[in-house]
């Protein structure tokens, strides 16, 4: 047995796959599937973990995670409580379906990354103060932080310290101008810190029990990995994150076999199917309300959703 044994979880909706491969045999030696329960995590993943043999546990150097439990929020409509604040947008710089999280306060730049007028710090905390029981997570996205940022990290640092909660700024998310997609792609990622949140600890509760100790690294939507620290802040970079485990693994599979020209991988899951193309690399995600189409290598948070510059008037991008 080769003393180098990597551990695969992926929790999905309806289901939780555990597997545990011989890293340099390349040979799967275990696996098991069990019940997701969305309540406590804890328990379908440790029901997983129970159906592997338990004498490579201590041979285990890596665990990979993937899931679909960001994808499905988003699919399914699911809210948390979360504050976004949105510095220097006008009434009409946003999409209705944010205004139930989001509030404008006085601040932002202008192109150049000059100060179009000083953040109102006091506003800011007033709003905080009020709101900071009800919270789980918060949104900072500020009017051409793109160029600069201040206003956005000095509101984030504030927010943190009145409500210790996580709080995430626009530009850690996206480097793009487009102010509306940006502060739209911040307050989802708000919405989902939450969800994730709930997962890792999970895992790293039932990884204790099992004296489980190796390094835990999940998998991004476009397929390369992240620690946990990034994303607990990140997580909107996991939408699609299952799919693209599917699409890599079953493209490995498929080089094995010989197989090397295009060819069309299906991801059935209990919630969701999706499906994608070994050649193209392009996943795509399908459920009976809504149909979601992304291009794998462009997943990352820093270009979802779309967060390509040219909205509204000419030469307003922000």
């Amino acid at each position: 047995m080769s003393a180098a044994i990597g551990l695969g979880i992926d929790v999905g909706g309806t289901n939780t796959d555990a597997v545990l491969i011989d890293l340099a045999e390349k040979k799967v030696l275990s696996f098991a599937k069990a019940p997701t329960t969305r309540a406590d995590l804890t328990l379908g993943i440790a029901e997983s973990l129970r159906g592997l043999e338990k004498r490579y546990f201590p041979g285990i150097a890596l665990i990979g995670l993937s899931t679909t439990l960001a994808t499905n929020a988003i699919v399914e409509g699911a809210r948390r409580r979360v504050l976004g604040i949105l510095i220097g947008y006008g009434p009409d710089d946003f999409p209705p379906a944010l205004r139930e999280d989001a509030v404008l306060i006085r601040g932002g730049h202008d192109v150049r990354g000059e100060e179009r007028e000083p953040l109102d710090t006091e506003t800011l905390r007033d709003i905080v103060q009020k709101k900071k029981g009800e919270i789980e997570a918060s949104a900072v996205c500020g009017y051409f932080s793109v160029r600069n940022p201040d206003h956005e990290l000095r509101a984030g640092e504030i927010i943190r310290q009145l409500t210790g909660r996580p709080v995430v700024c626009g530009h850690e998310l996206s480097l793009q101008l487009d102010a509306v997609k940006r502060a739209t792609t911040t307050i989802l990622n708000a919405h989902l810190i939450p969800v994730i949140h709930h997962l890792v600890d999970s895992v790293k509760k039932v990884f204790l029990r099992n004296r489980i100790t190796a390094p835990l690294m999940i998998v991004r939507g476009d397929g390369s990995l992240m620690g946990t620290s990034a994303m607990m802040n990140r997580p909107i970079e996991t939408i699609l994150s299952g799919p693209a485990a599917s699409v890599i693994g079953a493209r490995y599979l498929l080089e094995q076999e010989g197989v090397v020209e295009n060819a069309v991988i299906v991801d059935m899951g209990g919630d969701h199917h999706r499906y994608g193309s070994s050649q193209e690399r392009r996943t795509m995600s399908e459920s009976g309300r809504r149909k979601d189409r992304f291009v794998a290598d462009e997943c990352p948070g820093d270009r979802y959703p779309d967060d390509r510059p040219g909205r509204r008037q000419p030469g307003q991008s922000r």
